[in-house]
């Protein structure tokens, strides 16, 4: 049986046509396109998220980079409250990081540009998911980081100065991490492993 996944969208407002649309990166199709996994955009306008992730009967969820907006920000606790409640699991990029820290009250510091639209150097620690221990390369285009890592999250990634990359919840299915693993042109076999562990077990 097929893999389905919720993925949440960026909200984007177009005044030429006065439209608040919902927006997703065409890589993250791409990403997933070797999996046997089905990926089903979760739209930021609809009241009741938690019965959309019912009826479409989704195994887990993705919440993608991008902006803030209150639509995006409602939709997006729905669907963490969701998780909880079905103990589903989740994998939060960049700004679904950040979202996941808010929603357990860790605060963030904002660091101006230098993480943006760059590459930088990570330190990968011991980890169950799969993540190759040392130190990795990545792609970079956060302006806020973790100012420390939510309680029942421990870190196993972080960059030279501190600031947790990569983090993973103590007992429930959830991982998360700063870097875009869509916008890699070429991914490491570990990765898709590591997604088919995520969804899949």
């Amino acid at each position: 049986m097929t893999t389905k996944i919720g993925i949440t969208q960026r909200v984007e407002t177009v005044e030429a046509y006065a439209e608040v649309r919902d927006a997703l990166d065409q890589r993250w199709y791409r990403l997933f396109a070797p999996l046997d996994m089905l990926l089903i955009p979760i739209p930021n306008a609809i009241e009741k998220i938690d019965i959309y992730c019912r009826k479409c009967n989704l195994d887990g969820f993705v919440l993608t980079g991008g902006n803030h907006h209150s639509l995006r920000d409602r939709c997006e606790k729905s669907i963490l409250d969701y998780a909880v409640k079905q103990q589903k699991p989740v994998l939060g990029v960049c700004h679904g990081m950040q979202f996941i820290s808010k929603y357990f009250r860790a605060p963030l510091v904002l660091m101006e540009d230098r993480h943006v639209a760059c590459e930088h150097s990570i330190t990968i620690r011991a980890n169950r998911w799969g993540f190759p221990e040392g130190v990795h390369t990545v792609n970079s285009y956060h302006r806020h980081a973790l100012s420390c890592v939510p309680a029942d999250f421990t870190g196993f990634a972080f960059d030279k100065e501190g600031y947790c990359e990569a983090m993973q919840h103590n007992i429930l299915p959830w991982i998360a991490c700063m870097w875009h693993p869509e916008r890699d042109t070429s991914l490491p076999m570990w990765f898709y492993t590591f997604l088919k562990k995520l969804f899949q077990a």
